[in-house]
Order: structure tokens, then C-alpha cells, then sequence
């Protein structure tokens, strides 16, 4: 039977569990009725807008942990929950630098919503939440933590967009021509080059 992995977030094994109930000479015109019931107890429709944009949050996820160089259990299936929890964290923290699918600032409830749809798809291998403590019902204290930090940002009043340090990087790539010329050191770039890593370095304003 094939595996409802990124459509309804339904393994074989919770279908199959279900399915035993039945006589078997039913299990072919029941399935997709059982399937069904199944994605409403989860609450959250599938229709193909929706399950392309939980399949491109995921595929997000993966190569965040590619990336990352954390491949060494992709599916987390084979470490602490500890470990699950931070992995989490770090990637909310990825989330709310403005690292999402366009590469800008999104809701806290969208990132929330991303760390969910990886959380579940991950959970049918780890068999536990990712982002959840080890009673499974309260969330991880530094998924938390980012949350909390990311929701007071959101509530600044004329808040501005966050200088990071990949932005960094890649202006001082920009720039790398610049800076190997010695008759171009005070250009308008490499000054406000050195303005911004200053920024990082002491913070930013009082209000933010």
C-alpha cells in the first residue's frame, strides 16, 4: 500500500491499524472513506494548494538540513529528543532571519506553520514531535524562546527588517573588488560596509 507521505500525513501502519477492524473484502471501497475521516481528525484541509505548499515546506526543511550539515540522521530517528528540540530551534531561528522559501520576513505564525508541517512529517518516522518536549505536550523551551523573541520584533512599531550576518557575507562578497583596491578603501560601499558590520556586532536600536 503506498505510503501518504507528503498528501495526508497518514502512514500505512495508522491506516492499516484501522483498516484490520474491517472485513477485508471491504478494505477496497473503504480506504479513501477512512483516509478521509482520518484528515479531518487532524483538522486541516488538504485540498493541492495546501498540500503543495506543506510538500515545499518540507522539501525547505531538508535542504536546511543539508545544508547545515545535519544529514547524519535526516529523519531524526536515531537521537536524543534533545537533540530533535534544538534542531528545531536552530531552524526557527533560520525561519525568522528572513531565510523562508521567497528569502523574506514572514509571520511568527507562518513560521510556526512551517515547523509544524516538518514537525509531522518527521514524526511519522521518529515516531515523537520534534518541537514538543519528551511528554510530548509542551513545547521545548528553545523553540520557545525564538517564538517569544520573534513575536515581540513583530509588535515593534515602525520596525525595520533585521541586518544578518548572511547578508553581511554577501555584500562584503559584493564588494571584495573594492576592498583589494587600496586607491578605493573610502568608497560609499566599504564604508557603509563597515557601518552595517558594526551594527552586528553592538546591536540594534533601542526601540527593536
Amino acid at each position: 500500500m503506498k505510503f501518504f507521505y507528503f498528501l495526508t500525513d497518514i502512514a500505512d501502519s495508522a491506516l492499516e491499524d484501522i483498516l484490520k477492524e474491517f472485513p477485508e473484502q471491504s478494505h477496497g471501497i473503504i480506504t479513501r472513506h477512512i483516509v478521509a475521516v482520518m484528515k479531518l481528525s487532524q483538522g486541516a484541509s488538504n485540498n493541492a494548494k495546501t498540500a503543495g505548499t506543506r510538500l515545499t515546506r518540507r522539501l525547505h526543511y531538508f535542504q536546511w538540513v543539508k545544508n547545515m550539515g545535519l544529514d547524519d540522521d535526516m529523519f531524526l530517528v536515531n537521537c536524543t529528543q534533545r537533540r530533535r528540540n534544538w534542531q528545531f530551534a536552530l531552524y526557527a531561528a533560520h525561519l525568522c532571519s528572513g531565510e523562508g522559501i521567497q528569502l523574506k520576513a514572514i509571520r511568527s505564525n507562518t513560521v510556526e506553520q512551517y515547523l509544524r508541517d516538518a514537525a509531522i512529517f518527521i514524526k511519522l518516522r521518529a515516531k515523537v514531535d520534534p518541537r514538543f518536549n519528551i511528554d510530548g505536550k509542551t513545547m521545548a523551551d528553545p523553540i520557545k524562546d525564538v517564538l517569544k523573541e520573534y513575536k515581540r520584533w513583530e509588535k515593534v512599531p515602525d520596525r525595520r527588517e533585521p541586518w544578518t550576518v548572511e547578508m553581511q557575507k554577501a555584500f562584503d562578497e559584493a564588494n571584495a573588488s573594492l576592498a583589494a583596491d587600496d586607491h578605493k578603501e573610502d568608497t560609499i560601499e566599504l564604508a557603509i560596509a563597515d557601518w552595517t558590520a558594526l551594527g552586528l556586532s553592538t546591536g540594534i536600536r533601542r526601540s527593536e
